[in-house]
Order: structure tokens, then C-alpha cells, then sequence
């Protein structure tokens, strides 16, 4: 694959993204739980409920569970599923076509900045392509732009609906129901996402980042 200039920096990491690993769990359990500490989240989850909810989604044939690897590193993750799996979220905008619901997109802190969750959502979007998914939705917190940017400037999809939650957020130690909205975006799978990212053989697709 060619590679996706994302710095000015001259130092050159090589991106691969593949398919999960039983191995990969106990890093991304603890790549998953601290990002959802971080702003506009600052939500604690137990190793056990992210676990299951891993092999949950695993469990589920058209599930496409992706790591990305950097210098042999995992460094972050995408999961997506069909929409039906989420009565949440599907009951709300019933779309036309069979959909791809990007369930889960996180990247170490470490790595951030370099467009690696534009790497893996493009990645898991070309593979959804290809398995005959037309759609895609994902949901987010309003305060996420890096997913809005992806997902709308760059991919089409449109903001169709919002809702209103409330939620348990940990700051300064305390938890606190807090109120919370989160947008709903829907659009077509583009050949965009497939043309960036089957420039070489699936499922060892790569790609470089800068560090």
C-alpha cells in the first residue's frame, strides 16, 4: 500500500493492520479503558465487561475486529458490525441497505495525531465493502470531531439524528450521571475507503505513518 503521509516528521513506522489475536486482548483492554478516561468520556470500565464485550462481538460472524501494529506494537483498534446488532441505534434511523456499524475505534495516546483511526476505519470500511455491506452508521459523543471529521468531511455520511443520554462519568475521582448527547451519523460505503486501502493483498494491509 502506498503510504499515507500524516507528519513532517522524517521518522518512518511501518503501519499493519490485521485481523485480532486471542493475544491482543490483555493490550487492548488497557488501550480501550484509558481512552475512555480521557475527555468528553471520562468513563471507567472494568477489564471483565470490556473482555466480554470482545469476545461478544468475535462472536458474531460478520464482525470485523481490526488491530493496527505499529514497529510489532499494537497500538490501537476498530470493531464493526452489522447495524442489527445495535437496536439502539437502528431503531432510530432504519436505513435501506445492509449497514456497517463501526461499534469501536480507539488508539493509544501514544500514537494519536498521525491518522491512525483513519487508517483503521478505512481499513474495516474496504473489507465491509467487499463482504456486501452498502451502508454505514456510527455514533459518537457530539464532542468528538476527530470521528466527525472522518465520518463526515471525508467519508459523506450525514448527521441524522441525535440523542440525549445520560451517563456515568468519573472526574477528579468522583462519579457523577451526567448528561451527555450523542450524534448519529449515516452514509454510503464509498469506493474511497476501498481504493486508499486493498493496495495490497487482504489481510496484510499496510500502510506508514509518521512519528
Amino acid at each position: 500500500m502506498e503510504a499515507i503521509k500524516t507528519s513532517n516528521t522524517t521518522t518512518r513506522c511501518l503501519v499493519l493492520i490485521r485481523v485480532i489475536r486471542r493475544s491482543d486482548f490483555p493490550t487492548l483492554i488497557n488501550i480501550y479503558r484509558q481512552c475512555f478516561r480521557e475527555p468528553p468520556w471520562f468513563e471507567e470500565f472494568e477489564e471483565n465487561e470490556v473482555l466480554a464485550d470482545f469476545r461478544q462481538a468475535c462472536q458474531w460472524p460478520e464482525t470485523i475486529f481490526l488491530v493496527a501494529e505499529i514497529s510489532k506494537r499494537v497500538a490501537g483498534a476498530a470493531i464493526a458490525y452489522d447495524l442489527c446488532r445495535k437496536p439502539e441505534v437502528n431503531d432510530l434511523v432504519l436505513p435501506d441497505g445492509r449497514v456497517i456499524y463501526t461499534a469501536e475505534v480507539f488508539v493509544d495516546r501514544r500514537y494519536r495525531g498521525n491518522g491512525l483511526a483513519k487508517i483503521l476505519i478505512f481499513s474495516h470500511l474496504a473489507l465491509a465493502k467487499i463482504r456486501g455491506f452498502t451502508h454505514l452508521a456510527v455514533r459518537t459523543s457530539v464532542d468528538q470531531p476527530v470521528i466527525q471529521h472522518i465520518f463526515c468531511d471525508l467519508l459523506g455520511a450525514q448527521i441524522v439524528t441525535e440523542q440525549n443520554v445520560v451517563s456515568t462519568k468519573v472526574i477528579d475521582g468522583v462519579a457523577r450521571q451526567l448528561p451527555d448527547r450523542r450524534i448519529i451519523m449515516i452514509g454510503k460505503v464509498p469506493e474511497l475507503a476501498l481504493s486508499q486501502t486493498l493496495r495490497a493483498v487482504w489481510p496484510a494491509a499496510q500502510a506508514t505513518i509518521s512519528l
